[in-house]
């Protein structure tokens, strides 16, 4: 028998409180989401932005037509959402809406009237449905694809509803789509008695699976507290995306 035992080590309580809160950093800095993928770190990252006037009356056929160019998001007619006054009106309170499913299976459109009221007081649990289009793969050891909400979870709580789920990106989801469903939910906590009129709606070319991109509107009732029409195109990069069917080359 060998005269030599390793050494036992001794750690002081601080020292393994340090290395357990380390640990437990580690985990949630590297852990997967239910998409199985790592989330991704958009601390540093904003989208690169320009400006778009388009015909309101033509909107839907104008975005669908816009290519990415740099600008991955768009600011589209001064950020003015052009809600009629009927849209904007608290006749029936705080609600949601959802566009049915169309002949592909895509969702189509989602809108409500937000308040604190509807806001979910429970944790989301994982998403499990997969929207039109969903064949993830990795791009630079990421994944490329979420599953993306119309309405973010955190205002409304809804979360398996293929009506309310898009196959985005990451970079469309976060930080595009997430930096106004936070700010608006901040809006909302901290004014329990105010509305926001909310409409966001994905935008596709012909019969492809995949959305080019995604529009969101809002506008606070009563105020340009929250004043926003903006379009988020559903890129990554050196992704190459078969929009058609949702592949990544």
């Amino acid at each position: 028998m060998s005269k030599y035992r390793r050494k036992s080590k001794n750690y002081t309580p601080t020292t393994a409180l340090i290395i357990i809160v380390v640990a437990l950093i580690s985990f949630f800095i590297n852990r997967p989401t239910e998409n199985g993928q790592k989330p991704h770190n958009n601390s540093n990252y904003e989208l690169a932005t320009g400006n778009k006037n388009i015909n309101t009356d033509n909107e839907y056929s104008e975005l669908s037509s816009l290519n990415y160019d740099n600008k991955q998001e768009l600011v589209i007619n001064n950020n003015n959402p052009n809600f009629s006054d009927a849209e904007l009106s608290l006749k029936n309170g705080a609600w949601q809406s959802f566009g049915n499913l169309d002949s592909l299976g895509r969702s189509t459109i989602a809108n409500a009237m937000l308040n604190k009221s509807i806001m979910p007081t429970t944790k989301r649990k994982p998403l499990y449905v997969n929207p039109t289009g969903f064949h993830n793969k990795e791009v630079n050891g990421e994944y490329v694809y979420n599953r993306s909400h119309l309405i973010g979870y955190q205002l409304t709580g809804q979360n398996n509803n293929l009506r309310n789920l898009m196959t985005g990106t990451r970079s469309l989801n976060s930080p595009g789509m997430n930096k106004y469903e936070m700010d608006i939910a901040q809006f909302l906590k901290q004014n329990p008695d105010k509305y926001v009129r909310y409409q966001v709606r994905p935008v596709y070319r012909g019969d492809e699976l995949v959305a080019r991109g995604v529009q969101i509107k809002a506008q606070s009732i009563g105020s340009n507290e929250v004043h926003l029409n903006v379009y988020i195109f559903n890129i990554e990069k050196d992704a190459k995306i078969d929009y058609a069917t949702g592949y990544i080359n």
